[in-house]
């Protein structure tokens, strides 16, 4: 039996166990990353992991007629998508599918992958494997083709469903242009923590820095457990420890991106309010030209298309105008508009 695993420390565990190596077959556990649209693609995965296995070498088993058992957890996406994979090649392969899901071996939060086993934890479950039907496979299979054709950027767990989902930025981290320049405001928490996901390390990991802040931050949302060092005085620290640390500091990049976000929407709304209230002031000055066109006018859209076309106002300032009580009309509310003008424009230099 040939066993299909996405980390190379649940393959040493497993050689420790009593499994040899010829009959370990290490799967890439990046498919919850990048493009899955087409079989390039997905073949692209393989060159990017670099790990002992290779693509031929499972192809070999197949053509060979072994029988396969599948260890994978649905706490971690990347072995989640790795499973999903896995049974999308083996969905023409007619012989015995076994697998093994971490939660129901062991059922503790903190653990998330088979890499946090111990070779005597896997050598006490080694006799133990479900057979997988082909009706499940078939419903995988079909989970795996809904994904390659929504080919998002990123995939994560439906922790409700026990699935992997596509993810869109707003929906995992809400990684708007605004918050990577949040995270990027963060670097001391980046520079001075290494956090290995799976078995990946930050600091080594072949992608665009802002798909590796969004994996921190939205596990970090998540209050994820990550094993968590300083990189100038290496400290290993427990994994509740390095939960709270990580969640702080999740914590406090949503802070600062609620910060500039906030900031941002004022400037969006004061840069709307200053055009309505410079039609104000234009107003003021053509104050008698403007009501006489007003009244003269059959209704007030009719009186807003006047004003633009005859004193150059735009539609929302035109529009704006008329939404106005008699009131704000006249000199008397004049001085107190200007005033809020003057000091929107001080704002802005």
């Amino acid at each position: 039996m040939k066993e299909i695993i996405f980390s190379e420390s649940t393959g040493g565990s497993m050689n420790i166990a009593g499994i040899s190596y010829d009959d370990i077959l290490i799967f890439p556990n990046n498919f919850y990353y990048g493009s899955i649209a087409t079989d390039e693609d997905l073949d692209k995965h393989w060159n990017i992991s670099n790990q002992r296995t290779k693509k031929a070498d499972f192809e070999t088993c197949l053509k060979n007629g072994e029988e396969f058992r599948i260890w994978y957890s649905d706490r971690s996406p990347s072995e989640l998508a790795g499973f999903y994979y896995a049974c999308y090649l083996l969905s023409n392969y007619n012989g015995n599918i076994y697998v093994m899901n971490l939660r129901e071996i062991k059922d503790d939060e903190y653990c998330w992958t088979w890499a946090g086993l111990s070779s005597t934890e896997i050598k006490e479950v080694l006799n133990k494997r479900k057979l997988l039907n082909k009706q499940e496979q078939n419903k995988i299979i079909e989970e795996w083709n809904i994904l390659k054709q929504e080919n998002t950027n990123y995939r994560e767990i439906d922790s409700t469903r026990k699935i992997l989902k596509s993810s869109y930025p707003d929906d995992i981290t809400g990684l708007t242009y605004y918050e990577r320049l949040a995270l990027f405001a963060n670097t001391t928490f980046i520079k001075r923590t290494s956090s290995v996901i799976g078995n990946i390390i930050l600091q080594q990991l072949p992608l665009d820095v802002d798909f590796a802040f969004s994996i921190l931050v939205s596990l970090s949302k998540r209050s994820v457990p990550l094993i968590e060092f300083d990189v100038e005085n290496p400290e290993t620290v427990s994994y509740k420890e390095s939960s709270c640390r990580l969640t702080k500091a999740g914590s406090d990049i949503c802070k600062r991106v609620e910060d500039i976000e906030n900031a941002k929407e004022k400037e969006v709304k004061d840069k709307e309010r200053l055009e309505l209230l410079q039609g104000l002031q234009r107003f003021y000055l053509l104050r008698n030209k403007c009501l006489k066109i007003i009244t003269n006018s059959s209704h007030k859209d009719d009186a807003a298309l006047k004003l633009h076309r005859k004193f150059n106002f735009t539609f929302n300032q035109a529009e704006y105008i008329m939404e106005q009580p008699i009131k704000y009309l006249t000199h008397i509310y004049e001085y107190d508009t200007l005033k809020e003008l003057e000091e929107i424009i001080k704002k802005g230099n």
